[in-house]
């Protein structure tokens, strides 16, 4: 995390620093695993529903 915030600085870090800088770091991390996760049910679904709306001979 700390080297984080060096190698992919946040315009809302820059104004504040320390433990909000890290909370909005924390944040963003957690807001992007959860749309790798709901990518990856949209994915799924997609999968899912592809065989059946497309079925192969």
């Amino acid at each position: 995390l700390d080297t984080g915030q060096v190698v992919e600085p946040r315009p809302c870090s820059q104004d504040s620093v320390g433990t909000p800088a890290e909370q909005a770091v924390q944040a963003t991390v957690q807001d992007d695993l959860n749309n790798i996760k709901e990518a990856s049910k949209e994915i799924a679904g997609v999968l899912e529903t592809g065989q059946v709306v497309e079925p192969r001979p």
